[in-house]
């Protein structure tokens, strides 16, 4: 995938700000070696296009079962992630996993940049 595509996919589940953001969250830094910590059903973080999900609370929903994504569990399964999902599963799915970004990855967009929109609360 081209850092062209990457940032299309990025943009389709992040919102990118340069000026005062809506209510949202910053993403902090994640080294890898933090990320292959968390490789098991009470703690288990992935990493797509170098942006870092806690997956654990989705783990029993996962429409695979968690077998796949604990095999992934505290790695970059940017590649095999792929292959197995639309881009806009990211969008309708993970942003609200988002935690961080990995350290080092070139596909992930300068961390100033990110910023995680909070759900809008419907009453």
């Amino acid at each position: 995938m081209s850092a062209l595509e990457r940032m299309r996919v990025l943009s389709a589940h992040l919102r990118l700000v340069s000026g005062p953001a809506p209510p949202s969250r910053a993403l902090r830094e994640i080294t890898p070696a933090e990320l292959a910590e968390h490789k098991t059903a009470k703690s288990m973080w992935l990493a797509i296009d170098g942006i870092v999900y806690d997956m654990t609370p989705f783990l029993d929903d996962h429409p695979g079962g968690k077998r796949l994504p604990l095999k992934y569990g505290g790695t970059d399964a940017s590649e095999v992630w792929h292959s197995m999902h639309r881009p806009e599963i990211l969008a309708e799915h993970a942003a609200p996993l988002a935690i961080g970004v990995l350290a080092g990855s070139r596909a992930a967009p300068p961390l100033s940049l990110i910023h995680i929109s909070e759900p809008t609360r419907r009453t």
